[in-house]
């Protein structure tokens, strides 16, 4: 089921949480909002799941499948809800909570009770929690809660799925794992899913769209490889992950000479950036190797120019080892390739 969302606009005293904000969910798509705290992403995902208003203005509306439910309850808008800490009852099983909104449906729309205990144990299997029916909420893992919290979300049917933050509680790695699970089970159920995040690389892995906010507004709308390497603003393009600014004129490559407020802001991500011992090309900034980090897969280095601008690349070992780099030597960095941006940040 399609979601889309016209003209929504909210304010909460004198701050404008959303602005005009419209965007459509394709059905059966695993979409993003992603965004700084602030940017208006959990109001518009309350204001979907029908658990906040949005203010009156023309032609604001929210349709699922081309129907306006702006006028409806959360109840009967049948939308799957996942929070970030769980909101789990304590005092219930795993299965009673699974079974929960299930029982608490109006007596002519509640299954039996054989129906009610098939329908648990699927979904309990489906969540990879078979065995746990009898457990508590605190007597599971953090990354088993979650599972936990969105059989329960499913239990009804949702027409869409909605989730906030919902791997924010969780440690790094329990996160990944339940990241790759989560886009395996969308593969399998196709639901409609819509979920908010502050972290880039899992709206960049998990998402089939991206919907970027700031300040109340769409930003930009994309799949990840359309945001990560057509960003639409320079805002989006450092919200995406650390960058190198250059400077230059006439859109012909960088000059360090530039004035900081003149010409062309060349932007380039620390893997498109070469490191060399000499002056490379005339868009070669000189500067100091001020870090090196070599735990990991690549090399990651920061480089300060004379006036403190820093710089990051990230290099092979391999590319490390030939230049026999260490802290404090002298370095070059040469874009290779950047976005192109005037000083006020509109892309070229």
């Amino acid at each position: 089921m399609s979601i889309e969302v016209r003209n929504i606009s909210k304010a909460f005293g004198s701050f404008r949480a959303l602005d005009n904000v419209s965007l459509t969910v394709p059905d059966g798509k695993l979409v993003a909002l992603l965004g700084p705290s602030g940017s208006g992403k959990t109001t518009l995902l309350r204001i979907i799941a029908g658990l906040e208003q949005a203010d009156s203005v023309p032609g604001k509306a929210v349709l699922f499948a081309g129907q306006d439910v702006s006028d409806r309850g959360v109840g009967e808008r049948r939308v799957g809800f996942v929070f970030q800490h769980y909101a789990l009852f304590r005092t219930m099983t795993v299965f009673e909570n699974v079974a929960f909104g299930l029982r608490s449906l109006p007596r002519r729309a509640r299954p039996p009770k054989r129906e009610i205990a098939a329908k648990v144990n699927e979904l309990l299997a489906l969540v990879q929690l078979t065995g746990l029916e009898n457990r508590r909420p605190w007597q599971l893992s953090g990354g088993q809660r979650q599972r936990v919290a969105l059989a329960r979300a499913l239990a009804i049917k949702p027409s869409v799925l909605l989730l906030d933050e919902p791997f924010g509680a969780l440690d790094a790695n329990v996160r990944q794992d339940l990241r790759n699970w989560l886009r395996r089970l969308h593969n399998e159920i196709k639901v409609t899913s819509l979920f908010v995040t502050h972290d880039q690389e899992e709206a960049l892995e998990l998402a089939d769209v991206v919907v970027i906010m700031r300040q109340g507004r769409v930003e930009q709308i994309g799949t990840p490889d359309e945001v990560f390497h057509k960003p639409a603003s320079e805002f989006v393009l450092r919200f995406l992950g650390k960058v190198n600014l250059f400077h230059g004129r006439n859109g012909t490559g960088a000059d360090p000479a530039a004035p900081r407020s003149n010409g062309l802001r060349l932007l380039a991500r620390p893997h498109e950036v070469e490191i060399s011992l000499t002056a490379t090309a005339e868009s070669s900034v000189q500067a100091r190797v001020a870090r090196i980090l070599s735990a990991g897969p690549s090399v990651k280095i920061l480089l300060l120019e004379a006036d403190g601008t820093e710089h990051h690349a990230d290099i092979s070992h391999k590319h490390r080892e030939e230049l026999g780099l260490t802290e404090g030597q002298t370095a070059y960095v040469t874009p290779v390739s950047f976005h192109t941006f005037l000083d006020h940040g509109a892309a070229i």
